[in-house]
């Protein structure tokens, strides 16, 4: 159903409401002098985040003053003009001052015509429509500037933009809250794991930590480690370790069903896997099925941007880009150790190639230490109630961002008018 404009709405094109709209560019990459400086640089991928509160990477005032990139506001909202696979056409807000590349245009709203969070919301209920008209600009695909000042936009009043944007605000802020939440539970988490695990200091039968308590120590091929403990390899503590693969994505039937299918974008900040942008069908599941993996393993990503963590909350497969630990020990300590790791990942799967890359076999055969079982289930006890508090606020987060992406475009149409009073 196609909906009139509302009564007290109007039309506009954005080059007529904003400010600014602009993109920016990108610092020599192999200039080291540009980067890892006191300013901050934002790519597109960084948009699958809804608010940004920090980069990933820093340039230098060199970096800025020798390239094209030009600095974004906070406050501004940032579209990813291009980017792979669902990248292009994500919308995120700026709670910083950042730097940004070609692949990111910055809209700057001008305050009397637009509230900067009614065009946060207003875009991104209109990614398909964004997807649409870069489609064909270029071979991937790409928004330009000149589009998105002629993009059309429907405007309530000011007073009604910033009702319907802090409806929508409120739940996010719960989102984020919940989101923020989990961070704390998973560092007090993986912080009883580095005070045991790595720095040895776990309590001994007297309650006192072992190692400062004089706890005794034995000689192993990672150094000295308590008395009763024991150097493995990974495969040696796992029931198995599966490396995914994708069915074949000519064949559409393989796609759209109820089984998880796991990818390198679905870990980030993500302790369990909760949901994930791809799903297989019974027919796509069974042309690979000695690729599903159980609830409660680990995964690793080991390819491209290897050292990402995350549990599976059920039965569950992943990519080529992915190995799955099925542990026969405790899980949180499993996961707690790939999580200290992780830089030690990234090291291994480095090795002077362009494309990050450890294979089954490498990971298999890390060393890692493996406590007694009174310690590891000790651990465990203690830390899966945090772990399981995390798995609740990220069910809560999904129903929250169901309720909200449902609201979105009703309330943006003006098909739901929300009470000024």
């Amino acid at each position: 159903m196609i909906y009139k404009l509302p009564e007290g709405w109007r039309e506009a094109k954005l080059g007529e409401v904003t400010d600014k709209i602009f993109s920016g560019g990108t610092p020599r990459t192999k200039e080291a002098s540009f980067w890892d400086g006191d300013y901050n640089w934002m790519s597109s991928g960084e948009t699958r985040l809804d608010y940004i509160n920090n980069t990933e990477k820093t340039i230098t005032l060199k970096g800025i003053q020798e390239s094209s990139t030009k600095e974004a506001l906070k406050g501004d909202v940032v579209i990813a003009s291009a980017g792979q696979g669902k990248t292009r056409g994500q919308t995120s807000f700026l709670n910083i001052n950042t730097y940004i590349n070609q692949s990111i245009i910055s809209l700057r709203a001008n305050n009397n015509y637009l509230y900067n969070k009614f065009l946060l919301f207003n875009l991104r209920s209109r990614y398909s429509e964004l997807r649409g008209i870069s489609d064909g600009h270029s071979i991937r695909g790409s928004i330009t500037t000149k589009m998105m000042k002629d993009f059309p936009i429907k405007l309530p009043t000011m007073t009604e933009q910033k009702v319907i944007a802090d409806t929508l605000s409120s739940l996010d802020d719960k989102i984020e809250l919940n989101n923020k939440i989990n961070e704390n539970l998973e560092q007090q988490a993986q912080s009883i794991f580095k005070h045991w695990f790595i720095d040895f200091e776990f309590p001994d039968e007297n309650g006192n930590p072992y190692k400062s308590s004089g706890g005794e120590m034995i000689e192993s091929e990672l150094g000295m480690i308590p008395k009763g403990w024991e150097v493995k390899k990974i495969k040696e503590t796992s029931k198995d370790i599966v490396l995914g693969k994708t069915p074949k994505t000519t064949d559409k039937e393989n796609f759209g069903g109820d089984m998880p299918f796991l990818t390198i974008p679905d870990m980030h900040n993500k302790l369990y896997v909760d949901n994930t942008e791809r799903t297989l069908t019974e027919k796509g599941i069974n042309t690979q099925a000695n690729k599903t993996v159980p609830k409660n393993s680990v995964c690793v990503s080991c390819i491209a941007t290897p050292g990402l963590v995350s549990i599976t909350k059920e039965a569950t497969q992943t990519n080529q880009q992915i190995n799955t630990i099925v542990p026969k020990i405790e899980y949180t300590y499993v996961y707690s150790l790939m999580k200290s790791l992780s830089n030690k990942i990234i090291l291994l799967g480095s090795g002077g190639t362009a494309t990050n890359n450890l294979n089954k076999t490498q990971f298999s055969n890390i060393d890692i230490v493996v406590p007694s079982h009174k310690h590891r289930s000790v651990y465990h006890k203690l830390v899966e109630t945090l772990f399981n508090m995390i798995l609740i606020n990220q069910e809560q987060n999904q129903k929250l961002s169901k309720l909200r992406d449902t609201l979105l475009p009703k309330l943006m149409s003006g098909e739901i008018r929300i009470p000024l009073d």
